[in-house]
Order: structure tokens, then C-alpha cells, then sequence
């Protein structure tokens, strides 16, 4: 396992350039998904990677208890911790890691830390049969409220894991409540010179011991091999596709721009059509 040091800047008038430029790997309208998570009780993991910013509605309840936006699991009352396990929206480098609070006061995961794997056959393998259960979750749609992985299932799912290297992006950090002054946490990975451009398809978030985070965003840059990702999935009677060279999912990104006051240009090169006005970029 590789170890890198985490520089942590939690100042959120002090945005780091890489939420701006970066383009966000863990935002399920791009196709990241939760592959595995050791306990929903009280919210579901896939609420880590909604683009929306989280809610809070003071009268929401359900037969759990307080309905949170985010990932929220149950206190532990047995040894080890919860995690999860994401698929990236597309292979690439990370530049930094934003976690978000919000709404978590006394509840929030006092410690996490992130990992993150590259598995070679990512592009061939895209329901994930390597994690467990992986394939049940993405035919429901997602995870279950009020559900719990059994001892069973935990340690099926940690023997996948060890089958592949993980990364250290973000050592053992400590979070903060999620009140409006102090909800943002920012994570910049310092890379060995050696391992800086190594590509990632999947992460490991990791929570100490248990709680719950609203958002979670890794933002970095898309690694595409077109001879193996696009032209090897090709038939042979298959003419050459016309490539949109600009869009985000085969490595384009933002570098500056004049003005952001209601968007940043990296929405201007997500694939698909744009939702709103929101999903652009205006000045």
C-alpha cells in the first residue's frame, strides 16, 4: 500500500483551485456509483455523489429516525469501522478531495480517511462483479435505507478489496460539525514524484469509527487510453466513431476563465444535454 501526505485546507473563503478546474469524479450525472457499503441505517451512501448541495428538513422522519442528506450509518457496537466503496465516473488523476458536513452537527463522522485503487479492467467490467453484491445494488438502483452488510458480506467484501493496491489519498483526518462556518473540508493529496500520474478508477472512503458526511466530490483529471477505452470496444465492421474532442469524458477540462460569478467552464464540456441554467457557464 502506498501512503501519500494530505495537505488539509478547511477555509471555505479559500477555495481550492481544483474544485473550480477540476472536473468532480464521484458526481453520479457522470456515472459514478456506490459499489459497497457496510451500513445505511440512517441514510444512503449514494446521497455522497448527488450533485445537488444538501437539504435539511426539520420534519422529515422515518422509522430509522431523523432522515439526513447524506451517508449516515448507525453507532457501531462492535470492534472495526464503516466504509464504502465508489466507482469513479471515469478513470484520472485527483488533485484534492471536498468533503461536505452540512447538516451533520452531532452526528457527523468524527474521523475519515480515503483510498483509492486502479483497476486495469475497469472499461470491461462495469457492474463491478469483483465487489460482491455489487450487481444487486446496480439493478436496484442504489442502497437500502435502514439496511446493514452482515459480518459475512463485510468480510467477502474486504477480501475483493485485497485483491487489488490502495493508495492513501487522505491519512486519518479529523471533520468538523457541518454548521455553516465550518462544514467545508478540502484535501490535497501531495504525490510521490514517482506515483503522480497514476490514474484511478475506484475510491475507499472510510469512516472513524461511523456517523455521516452530506457530500463527498473528488475532483482531478480524466485519464483516457483511446486505444483501449474507445477503438479495442470497437467491432471490426464498425466504422470510427466521431469523437467530441472537448468533452470532459475523454479528458477535457477548464483551465481558466475571465469570469465565474454563475459558473465555471468545465460544465460547458459534460457530455449530454445541459439541465439548466445552472449546468453552464455564465457570466
Amino acid at each position: 500500500m502506498t501512503t501519500y501526505q494530505a495537505k488539509a485546507d478547511s477555509t471555505p473563503s479559500d477555495q481550492p483551485r481544483y474544485t473550480l478546474y477540476g472536473t468532480n469524479l464521484t458526481d453520479a450525472n457522470l456515472g459514478a456509483r456506490v459499489i459497497f457499503a457496510t451500513d445505511e441505517f440512517f441514510a444512503v451512501a449514494d446521497n455522497l455523489l448527488l450533485r445537488e448541495d444538501p437539504t435539511y428538513d426539520p420534519n422529515a422522519y422515518c422509522s430509522q429516525g431523523k432522515v439526513m442528506d447524506g451517508w449516515e450509518s448507525r453507532r457501531r457496537r462492535q470492534p472495526g469501522h464503516d466504509w464504502c466503496v465508489i466507482r469513479l465516473a471515469y478513470r484520472g488523476t485527483i488533485a484534492g478531495v471536498e468533503i461536505d458536513t452540512a447538516f451533520f452537527t452531532g452526528n457527523f463522522a468524527p474521523r475519515i480517511s480515503i483510498q483509492a485503487a486502479n483497476l486495469s479492467n475497469y472499461a470491461k467490467d462495469y457492474h463491478d462483479e469483483w465487489m460482491p453484491g455489487s450487481f444487486d445494488r446496480f439493478e436496484r438502483g442504489g442502497g437500502i435505507r435502514g439496511s446493514k452488510a452482515n459480518v459475512d458480506m463485510v468480510t467477502k467484501a474486504q477480501a475483493a478489496c485485497d485483491e487489488y493496491e490502495w493508495h492513501t489519498l487522505v491519512p486519518m483526518s479529523a471533520l468538523r460539525p457541518g454548521y455553516p462556518e465550518t462544514r467545508m473540508h478540502y484535501f490535497s493529496p501531495q504525490h510521490a514524484t514517482a506515483t503522480k500520474k497514476i490514474p484511478f478508477t475506484h475510491i475507499r472512503l472510510n469512516y472513524f469509527p461511523d456517523g455521516g458526511i452530506a457530500r463527498l466530490k473528488v475532483y482531478g483529471s480524466v485519464s483516457v487510453n483511446f486505444e483501449h477505452d474507445v477503438f479495442d470496444r470497437l467491432k471490426p465492421s464498425e466504422p470510427v466513431p466521431l469523437l467530441d474532442l472537448a468533452s470532459m469524458a475523454l479528458g477535457g477540462r477548464g483551465l481558466a476563465c475571465s469570469n465565474k460569478h454563475f459558473g465555471v467552464p468545465r460544465n460547458l464540456l459534460k457530455p449530454g444535454r445541459g439541465i439548466d441554467m445552472g449546468d453552464g457557464w455564465e457570466t
